[in-house]
């Protein structure tokens, strides 16, 4: 019986069907069982396996289901113990005790009884990567309550983000899966006034001073980024992350691993970062020239950007691009430009106790705006991004050219 349940879960593993599957135990004179290892352990189970599962007809069946599931998940097994089960059926405990509440300066909020319990969204995330490496929330007035779980990978990036929002400002967090490279319908989703039927055409007043609130309180820019990005790696997507494991992810309780095709950060110690491990803060701003021309510039803190040291010199490249957005006609421009900025600066300076500003160059750029653009009144979008380390910088600005 064992083979063939095997058998049953390589054929089911290649048929790639994802409907909704309604569980139920014919023939069972133990169904609270197999209901409470169903229930316990959902998470854990992928789309394939439920459905052999669900299709079984005897206890004896579901019996060899359970303990071939667990065998397949034991990541060693020498030994007596199951350590993927004892680690999960430990954050189970932990849901139901509510611990992870206890770390925050508002655990009543954050406990698991009062966000959909093991069927909530904190429960999901919790059972399938622990507790998280950083946690924090964020309150505005323009914008609900958000909190939001960063677990790192072992470089020290952003290796999930899990944003949770109170939506209509209900106790419940749930979770955000609209990341947005231009932040329209994030901003729209996370809004205490922006109806539910806006579209995400443009920036309206509305969305700016909702950017604008999240800016000014968001000092480290982890909340604004992960409304835009769910991971500095962009090929990694939440709805993967919330898929069940395979059996080598989880083995021990801080086990992290590397994600795949993360970028080739140096090990060695020619690598200077920053105290952010995720994003590049500074400063975007608008000004007239003593012609009356426009100019963007872009300016951060030496100390906030990754290095690569070489002898004597200190050197980094930042990614940017710009794209415009036309206020009345609600469409994108066609123009975007994009340039990669190599930056050097002597070694020494990097040692000095005080940190020095960065004007990037935008010559380039502010050429193109004030030559090259239609007049208008334009909304401006600008990103920045480490090439080597993929550290992500993000501005929203207004122009008017006439």
């Amino acid at each position: 019986m064992k083979n063939k349940i095997l058998i049953l879960i390589a054929l089911y593993v290649l048929s790639g069907c994802v409907k909704k599957i309604e569980v139920a135990y014919p023939h069972s004179i133990n169904e609270a069982q197999y209901k409470e290892f169903y229930d316990r352990y959902q998470f854990f189970i992928t789309h394939d396996e439920l459905k052999i599962f669900s299709g079984l007809q005897s206890d004896a069946e579901r019996d060899s289901f359970i303990n071939t599931f667990w065998t397949s998940h034991d990541p060693d097994p020498n030994t007596p113990e199951n350590e993927f089960k004892e680690e999960i059926d430990k954050r189970i405990a932990d849901i139901k005790e509510d611990v992870i509440g206890k770390n925050f300066e508002n655990p009543e909020i954050i406990q698991f009884s009062h966000n959909g319990g093991m069927k909530g969204d904190l429960a999901r995330v919790y059972l399938l990567h622990g507790t998280p490496d950083y946690a924090g929330f964020l309150s505005g007035r323009t914008f609900v309550t958000l909190m939001l779980w960063i677990y790192i990978d072992e470089a020290g990036h952003d290796k999930y983000r899990f944003l949770f929002y109170q939506k209509g400002g209900v106790a419940n967090f749930i979770l955000f899966k609209r990341q947005d490279p231009h932040f329209l319908m994030a901003l729209a989703e996370i809004s205490s006034r922006v109806g539910p039927g806006y579209q995400g055409l443009y920036l309206s007043p509305e969305l700016l001073e909702i950017a604008n609130e999240i800016m000014g309180l968001d000092r480290t820019g982890e909340f604004f980024i992960s409304l835009a990005e769910f991971s500095y790696n962009s090929d990694v997507r939440i709805d993967a992350a919330l898929q069940p494991p395979k059996s080598a992810l989880i083995t021990a309780r801080e086990n992290k691993s590397m994600v795949l095709g993360a970028p080739d950060i140096p090990k060695e110690d020619n690598m200077k970062e920053s105290r952010y491990h995720a994003t590049i803060p500074g400063e975007a701003r608008i000004a007239l020239d003593e012609n009356n021309k426009i100019k963007v510039k872009i300016l951060l803190e030496q100390n906030n950007v990754d290095w690569i040291i070489q002898e004597a010199e200190a050197e980094t490249t930042l990614q940017l691009k710009v794209k415009f957005q036309e206020q009345n006609t609600k469409k994108w421009n066609s123009e975007v430009y994009e340039k990669e900025i190599k930056i050097s600066i002597p070694r020494e300076r990097l040692e000095k106790e005080n940190s020095e500003s960065l004007l990037l160059d935008t010559e380039e750029l502010n050429d193109i705006i004030n030559n090259t653009l239609k007049p208008g009144r334009y909304t401006v979008y600008l990103d920045i991004r480490n090439k080597i380390s993929y550290k992500y910088g993000s501005w929203i600005l207004e122009i008017i050219k006439n």
